[in-house]
């Protein structure tokens, strides 16, 4: 009785298998009534014989007893006709994930000038089409540029003015670091949680989608927008001021000893900082005294020690009288600056004897430098029958604290200002690093009274200044000054 109840349960199941319907809580009760009964077994190989598929249980020719090792059981015919799709899907998916894996995530295009690419230890070819990876640095030279896409967005990075960028991160947020140089970029949108982030030495921008300008200078970080918002953070520092959200049309200077604040925005070379420079920090040095005046200082004594600069031989010559005042004020910075003062002549005790240039007297800026000392002076000359005049003759260069050096100014034009008690006149110089150790000296002067003028008095280059400015000194020669309206700014 048990056999004939078990009977129908067993067809059911081999029809069932048959067609491809099994569950799998059914295939595995056929799997055991199949150990258990050699003859079912037996019946149900006939049965795939005549449906052609014994290729499936090799043929046969393994089932040399009643009894049944393995079976194996095939797809429906309904279901096998989808093998090839799946499986030329399968090797889509393969291909697209290698695919992906492998393509770069940001790429060098628009290359044009000298360009290097470092990949740990190794220097690579770098042009257009150069596959970037994280921790890659492109350096650009002097005269060159190029633009770096990212995978997937319109995110544009503009490397220009001997830049120097490391990809510190692509994947999951991007991390960029601008070591030296200037940066337009073209930012799409980012992800709320993943912005791209533009460090320097000195700050950190934080962008969500913009277009912006951004320079990594040895003094300070410049950023400006001209689309969208960015947050500026400045780096190592806990003070109120450390954090600024700049937005379109403004600019943001990230520096020691500037405010960190969002100012209208105007040409990129134009765009200076103002250094926070107290006047009455400054103390009086060489000859003569110096008082606080306003926003000024004021030297009310002109000086008249004796000479103490040595001959060749190493004595002193004290046979001429040294007439140098200096006012020092304490102004640090690793880059480019703009002095300005308006100066107002006191006493002055021109020399008239026509040896040497002790008829000079002069007035101007020196620039304290870790080995050199330039002086950015106005000299004047009382010159018998001639009407007094006044130009920029001479920069000088001071490697030593006891010896002078001049450099004369080819082809410096008159500045057409007569100088004198009683007289005002504005002075301006610009000092600009074009290099290591090469300084780009622009100045001029006026009448207090008039316009300034567009044209540059002197514009020349002097080389092996190396080193931060340490200190302005104002600086006097057989004159008492007043020096008023003083600002330093730093320069992009």
């Amino acid at each position: 009785m048990p056999e004939a109840t078990n009977q129908p349960d067993d067809a059911a199941l081999m029809q069932a298998y048959l067609e491809g319907a099994l569950t799998l809580e059914e295939a595995a009760r056929l799997h055991l009534r199949l150990l258990e009964k050699p003859p079912l077994a037996e019946a149900l190989l006939a049965e795939l014989r005549t449906d052609a598929m014994l290729r499936e249980i090799n043929a046969g020719a393994e089932i040399a007893s009643p009894k049944i090792t393995r079976v194996e059981f095939r797809l429906p015919l309904r279901v096998r006709w989808l093998l090839p799709l799946a499986g030329a899907a399968a090797v889509a998916l393969c291909a697209a994930i290698w695919f992906l894996n492998e393509r770069p995530a940001a790429r060098l295009v628009s290359v044009s000038g000298e360009l290097s690419l470092v990949r740990g230890a190794e220097a690579l070819p770098a042009r257009a089409g150069t596959g970037l990876r994280a921790g890659d640095v492109v350096r650009s030279q002097t005269g060159a540029d190029a633009e770096i896409v990212f995978r997937g967005e319109a995110t544009r990075l503009r490397m220009t003015d001997a830049a120097e960028l490391a990809l510190n991160q692509i994947a999951g947020g991007k991390s960029v670091e601008l070591r030296w140089g200037r940066l337009d970029a073209e930012v799409a949108p980012q992800p709320a949680k993943h912005p791209l982030q533009l460090a320097t030495r000195h700050a950190v921008t934080t962008v969500f989608g913009t277009r912006l300008t951004l320079a990594a200078r040895a003094n300070g970080t410049w950023l400006r927008l001209d689309r969208g918002t960015a947050q500026l953070r400045k780096i190592e520092t806990d003070a109120a001021d450390a954090v600024a959200t700049v937005a379109a049309g403004q600019f943001a200077v990230a520096a020691p000893g500037v405010a960190l604040a969002a100012h209208p925005a105007a040409a990129f070379e134009e765009m200076s900082a103002p250094l926070a420079v107290s006047l009455a920090a400054g103390m009086p040095t060489g000859f003569g005294e110096w008082l606080p005046a306003g926003d000024g200082v004021r030297q009310v004594e002109v000086a008249r020690a004796p000479d103490e600069r040595r001959r060749a031989d190493g004595t002193f010559d004290r046979s001429k009288p040294n007439l140098y005042s200096f006012y020092y004020l304490p102004v640090a910075t690793a880059g480019s600056f703009r002095l300005r003062a308006t100066i107002d002549p006191g006493e002055t005790t021109t020399d008239t004897r026509e040896e040497g240039d002790l008829n000079l007297w002069r007035v101007g800026f020196g620039l304290r430098y870790p080995e050199h000392e330039i002086g950015l002076h106005l000299a004047v000359r009382n010159e018998p029958d001639r009407p007094r005049r006044a130009w920029l003759r001479t920069l000088c260069l001071i490697p030593e604290w006891n010896r002078f050096v001049s450099v004369p100014l080819a082809n410096a034009p008159n500045a057409r200002v007569t100088a004198g008690p009683g007289s005002s006149f504005r002075l301006l110089w610009e000092v600009r690093r074009a290099g290591k150790s090469t300084l780009h000296l622009r100045g001029k002067l006026w009448p207090a009274d008039e316009t300034e003028p567009a044209e540059w008095t002197v514009d020349t280059t002097t080389d092996a200044v190396e080193g931060p400015l340490g200190a302005v000194t104002f600086e006097t020669f057989r004159a008492a000054c007043t020096f008023r309206d003083f600002t330093a700014e730093l320069l992009p």
